[in-house]
Formats: C-alpha cells, structure tokens, sequence
C-alpha cells in the first residue's frame, strides 16, 4: 500500500488566476501586507489562499517567506506577486506609485521628443547655442544629444 501523500489545499476556481496566454504576462497574486507596531514586523497573506501567511521584519524578507509556501497550493515560487498595503497610508502609497509611473512615463516622452526636436533644429542650421536657448538646456546638453549620448 502506497504512503499516504501530504494533500495540497484546494484553490476555489473564482480565485484561481487564470490562465495566462502563450507570451503573456502571468497573473499576479495579490499580497495583503500589515505591519504590526508593537513588534515590528510585517504580515503577509495572499488574498485567496486561505493559509498562506508570513511574518518577517522586512517586506523582501516577508516575501521571501511566503514565496517558500506557494508550492503548497501548486503555485510556482516564481509567480509575480502584487503588494498591497492594508493601511489607511496604502492608498496614498498606491497613489504615489501611480503618480511616479505617470511622471516616469512624461520623462521617457520629452526625452524622446527633446532628442528629435534637437536633430530638426540642428538640421536646419540652427547653432547649438540656439537650440538649447529655444529648448531651455545648456548648449553642452545639445552636443550630447546631436553626439548620441
């Protein structure tokens, strides 16, 4: 008679990420994070796995942890977490995190537009002087650009 094997909790199907396309991005879990004053450590329980919870004093810490228990519920330790902080500062977290991707995202653009602007103007035969007086940079900030750096 074979060995009685340890049996993997069962995931309900409404909570179970589904299924990714071939090349697409897998679905994240999501990762409640609480932090407790009175001892200084950070919980972790990801939302629908009833079970998988970890305490550590830092988040990678606390993450790492939880990333041991995922094989227990046939989940690959490599699944993309999404932390979420259970805290009235959470929101304003999220928050800020949406406002740094948008201004990231804005920077990346006048980059870009800034560097093709700069190749226009010096098309035309426009100084590097000028230039960077329309455009508001140093003249050694257009050398670079025209240069490629």
């Amino acid at each position: 008679m074979p060995a009685p094997s340890a049996r993997t909790p069962r995931i309900s199907r409404k909570l179970r990420p589904k299924k990714a396309a071939r090349g697409a991005a897998r679905t994240a879990y999501r990762v409640l994070l609480t932090y407790d004053d009175d001892d200084g450590r950070w919980s972790a329980r990801v939302k629908g796995l009833s079970g998988c919870e970890a305490q550590a004093r830092t988040i990678p810490r606390v993450c790492a942890r939880l990333r041991g228990t995922l094989p227990r519920y046939a989940i690959p330790r490599t699944a993309p977490l999404s932390l979420v902080l259970q805290d009235p500062v959470g929101n304003r977290v999220r928050s800020l995190r949406v406002l740094r991707e948008r201004t990231e995202r804005a920077a990346r653009e006048m980059h870009d537009e800034t560097r093709k602007l700069t190749a226009k103007l010096g098309a035309q035969g426009m100084t590097v002087r000028d230039i960077g007086e329309l455009l508001g940079i140093s003249y050694q900030r257009v050398q670079q650009i025209i240069k490629g750096e």
